[in-house]
């Protein structure tokens, strides 16, 4: 048993490197499944054996994914993605164009009152003008009263 310990681990060190050939591995599996009196430091290894034996064994077909058998599910998300993008889109466009409605009315409010306070000063202003004309009336007949 000494010397096939030896070659186990000789083997061993050439498995973990990755350079073992398949009969090289087929002898470390048969003494790692045949040998129950194994180093406690090599357990691991025939813990690792032992696992891809049971491996073998199992039936994988329940894990297998089989495909969709129509591809509507996916159509119908694309879809979706889609409505979402022209919404978010649509969204940020209406907002942008209520802004500048926003800012538009605004202006023509100002407008509106800067006319109205320009229509009224006017309006004082022909009022006092009007004024001015007796002004000149009497500064005429004062020139003549002076002559």
């Amino acid at each position: 048993m000494k010397m096939k310990e030896d070659d186990i681990r000789e083997l061993l060190k050439l498995y973990d490197l990755g350079e073992t050939t398949i009969e090289q591995e087929e002898t470390l599996r048969d003494f790692f499944l045949e040998n129950t009196d194994i180093p406690e430091d090599l357990e691991i290894y025939q813990q690792m054996f032992v696992g891809f034996q049971e491996a073998k064994k199992e039936d994988y077909d329940e894990f297998k994914f089989e495909k969709p058998k129509s591809k509507k599910l996916t159509h119908q998300f694309y879809k979706l993605a889609a409505v979402l993008i022209v919404l978010i889109a649509s969204s940020f466009y209406l907002n942008s164009h209520y802004q500048d409605y926003k800012q538009k009315e605004e202006a023509r409010l100002v407008f509106k009152q800067t006319k109205e306070v320009l229509d009224k000063l006017s309006f004082e202003m022909n009022k006092a003008s009007s004024n001015l004309k007796y002004i000149n009336k009497l500064e005429e007949t004062k020139k003549r009263l002076i002559q």
